[in-house]
């Protein structure tokens, strides 16, 4: 019995040794929220143009752990811009919610509020996993196809926005109905 209680201490202590990798925030995911510390992102609708420019950018890197912490990998990257003169500022942000399926965001923040549209992504079967409308879009003179649109109308400041897996947000529509499109 003894014999017995020892050897379960023992692989015990030998089964909590070790390290889990986590990997990096892959790569192929980064055209959701490609942008660079610096880099101005300008919309334009009619004749006015908005500006922001990325403040902050991440982007998670490999790391390891010890196998008995209760933690879990984690995979994210995103960009936060300054307050642009519309007086809000946008954030987008896609993490790992469970193994290949991630969760993207994108946030206007202001003062006063936040108004905030999410989905779903199975990077494995590279498809949206949320009930996301799928439509064309003219952008710069180009139709793009696949391209996601939600929409929340009761939001304060932006009602509506555009985005594909290649480029990230394209394009919102804002309270006053007014339709903001990237500029490349």
């Amino acid at each position: 019995m003894k014999n017995y209680l020892i050897l379960i201490i023992v692989l015990v202590i030998v089964s909590s040794c070790g390290e889990v990798h986590c990997p990096a925030f892959p790569d192929k995911l980064m055209s959701w929220v490609n942008y660079q510390t610096d880099d101005v992102i300008k919309f334009k609708s009619e004749n006015d143009t908005l500006c922001f420019v990325v403040t902050n950018n991440y982007k998670t890197e490999g790391y390891s752990f010890k196998k008995n912490c209760d933690c879990d990998c984690e995979a994210e990257a995103g960009y936060e811009t300054n307050v642009s003169q519309s007086e809000f500022k946008i954030i987008g942000n896609c993490y790992e919610h469970y193994e290949n399926k991630y969760l993207l965001s994108y946030r206007f923040v202001s003062i006063t509020s936040e108004d905030k549209f999410q989905f779903h992504y199975d990077f494995s079967n590279n498809q949206i996993l949320d009930d996301v409308n799928i439509t064309e879009y003219e952008l710069n003179n180009v139709t793009l196809s696949n391209v996601g649109m939600l929409e929340k109308t009761t939001n304060q400041k932006i009602i509506k926005i555009y985005f594909t897996s290649d480029k990230g947000l394209i394009a919102f529509v804002d309270s006053s109905n007014f339709e903001w499109k990237l500029i490349e």
